[in-house]
């Protein structure tokens, strides 16, 4: 019976949020790490596009050095997501290039979070 109650609670937040990349389910005060590949020497960053702060909020945004001392060797820009009380949130990032107006994001990532009671 628990099986079939978290798989419908699964169907209900994927219908809620059909393009999400992934769907990530936390209890509040639990945190969840995002670590996404960057790489500022081609001028592209990640920035965030939405972010729903009444369902958590971000507690960490920092980019981490590659370990590797080559030129134009990518890190890693690392968020940390804090749940608050229960609720649906998307947080969605996008790599872009600050300076180039009207044109397409490289790269999109989005999440659901699904925030229990």
């Amino acid at each position: 019976m628990k099986k079939i109650l978290m798989l419908g609670l699964l169907l209900l937040v994927l219908v809620g949020c059909r393009t999400t990349t992934e769907v990530i389910i936390l209890q509040p005060q639990e945190t969840y790490t995002i670590e996404l590949e960057e790489n500022p020497s081609t001028g592209y960053s990640w920035h965030i596009y939405v972010c729903d702060l009444r369902v958590f909020e971000i507690v960490s945004n920092k980019f981490i050095a590659p370990e590797s001392q080559l030129a134009g060797a990518p890190g890693k820009r690392q968020y940390v997501i804090k749940a608050r009380e229960g609720g649906r949130g998307i947080f969605e990032v996008i790599y872009i290039r600050s300076w180039e107006k009207n044109t397409k994001p490289a790269k999109t990532v989005r999440y659901c979070f699904e925030i229990g009671d």
